[in-house]
Formats: structure tokens, C-alpha cells, sequence
């Protein structure tokens, strides 16, 4: 991990898949070339746009993290997913900047008996 980029803590944030796609790369010149970007170990890049949920916060919030597959994703939309590695690295480009969200892979949130993740409000009701 270097300065730039910051670990995120997940175990609060349940993701819903919303869908997939490919990230473009772009020419010197700043146009899109026609190709897919790829990682630096040229392993293709996508966009998994997903809904972020933090436990006890009303709403939620579209982010989009980028993610290397080594072939076409499958991901299913509108399916409970977990994120590995996430990380948050700010950028700033001329006048515009933000945070983008960057994982080392993506797979669906399944707990130990083969199910999708879900919340369990008798756990949190006895937690409390």
C-alpha cells in the first residue's frame, strides 16, 4: 500500500451488483483508442457499478469499482456481491478530482451454509 491509496474497511457496507463494464482506454491525445484497458499485469479491466449499503445509514449509494478479470465477468445483477482488496484512491485531473474504488477481485457474498449474505435483525437485536 503506498500513501495513495487507502484500505476500506467493509465489514459495515453490503454491495448489490447493478451491472458490468468494460473500462476504455484512451489515446495520448486523450480519445478513447478502441481497446479495453488492462491492469499492469494485462488482465482487462471492468466497471462494476454496485449499490453501496452501510449498516445502520438509511440509503444507499452508487459507486463504481474497478476490478481485473481474467476473462468476461459473470456477475448477476441486482446480486449481493463482496469486494476483495478495496481500496480508495483519491485523484485530481486539472480542475475535476475524486476517489476512485479499485478491488482485486469480486465474487458473490455467500455465508458458510451456501446462501447470499443477508442481514439477520434477531442477531443485531441481541448485539444491542
Amino acid at each position: 500500500m503506498s500513501l495513495r491509496s487507502f484500505p476500506l474497511d467493509c465489514e459495515r457496507i453490503s454491495f448489490v451488483a447493478i451491472d458490468v463494464e468494460a473500462v476504455p482506454d484512451y489515446a495520448a491525445d486523450g480519445s478513447r483508442n478502441g481497446q479495453q484497458r488492462t491492469d499492469a499485469d494485462g488482465r482487462l479491466l471492468y466497471r462494476v457499478n454496485a449499490l453501496a449499503i452501510v449498516e445502520g445509514e438509511s440509503g444507499g449509494e452508487t459507486v463504481a469499482v474497478r476490478v481485473p478479470f481474467d476473462s468476461e465477468p459473470n456477475i448477476v445483477p441486482l446480486s449481493p456481491v463482496r469486494f476483495s482488496d478495496l481500496t480508495a484512491r483519491p485523484w485530481a485531473q486539472g480542475d475535476r478530482s475524486g476517489i476512485a474504488l479499485v478491488a482485486s477481485g469480486v465474487e458473490p457474498a455467500i455465508n458458510a451454509n451456501g446462501r447470499a449474505r443477508k442481514s439477520d435483525p434477531l442477531a443485531e437485536q441481541a448485539a444491542a
